[in-house]
């Protein structure tokens, strides 16, 4: 992707755009994990916990949705709903700019700033990327610095928004994430953090960063894999909500 967006960006907005297409394919239909955890918060009645990811897809959006929740993205005015920070864009967010389209060509060093909205259900968001409308979602792009072209001024506020939360939260719960440092937006502030950091994924890959990283807090392993960690992430979120 590094390659393709600094030598053939005019093919990359077409590519991008296709991808957002794929990314809405991803609904939940069935039970889900995030459907598990969402119904879990509900029963022990948690209202002040963040919902963050690093997908595009729309799957932990359907879930709020599915369960009779209006999610909250920090688009302004951002008032009520659950919080849910995606840091890297997502699939169904779109900038609020007439007049351009997809047959309008742009280079790599190319950055747009306008007002951001999002669409609310999967028709929507397939009605709006297959118009002459928009040249792709408002999505970094999975490459070097995760720039993002279209909306990088909303990409840089959600990221230093989700920067603040870290630093004053009392736990954290990864999952399905590997560190990668170069990710400063992501990687610093988990590192600067006091809060206690438990993860699903790989325990080696985390206890090198926790070592070459200087973390002081504690960073704990949750074994097994996603489904077969889900008491245990339930057990977290309960044990927190006591205090």
């Amino acid at each position: 992707m590094d390659s393709l967006w600094k030598k053939h960006s005019d093919i990359s907005s077409l590519l991008l755009q296709q991808l957002g297409i794929y990314f809405n394919r991803f609904t939940p239909k069935n039970e889900t994990r995030y459907g598990e955890i969402i119904k879990y918060l509900i029963k022990i009645k948690s209202d002040d916990t963040i919902l963050s990811t690093l997908n595009y897809d729309c799957l932990l959006d359907g879930e709020l949705t599915r369960n009779g929740f209006k999610t909250n993205y920090l688009i302004p005015p951002n008032k009520g709903g659950i919080l849910l920070i995606k840091l890297h864009g997502s699939c169904n967010w779109f900038l609020d700019f007439e007049g351009m389209n997809r047959y309008v060509n742009f280079s790599s060093d190319m950055r747009i700033k306008a007002p951001i909205y999002s669409l609310n259900t999967p028709e929507k968001v397939t009605e709006k990327l297959t118009s002459d409308t928009p040249l792709y979602p408002v999505m970094a792009l999975f490459t070097e610095n995760k720039p993002a072209p279209l909306g990088f001024d909303f990409i840089e506020h959600i990221q230093k928004e989700w920067k603040n939360l870290i630093l004053n939260v009392k736990q954290v719960i990864i999952v399905g994430v590997k560190p990668y440092p170069q990710d400063y937006h992501i990687w610093d502030p988990l590192r600067e953090t006091h809060a206690n950091i438990f993860y699903v994924g790989d325990k080696q890959k985390f206890e090198e960063w926790n070592t070459s990283s200087g973390r002081s807090g504690n960073t704990i392993p949750i074994s097994g894999t996603f489904a077969e960690a889900m008491e245990k992430i339930f057990e977290r979120l309960t044990d927190f909500k006591k205090y």
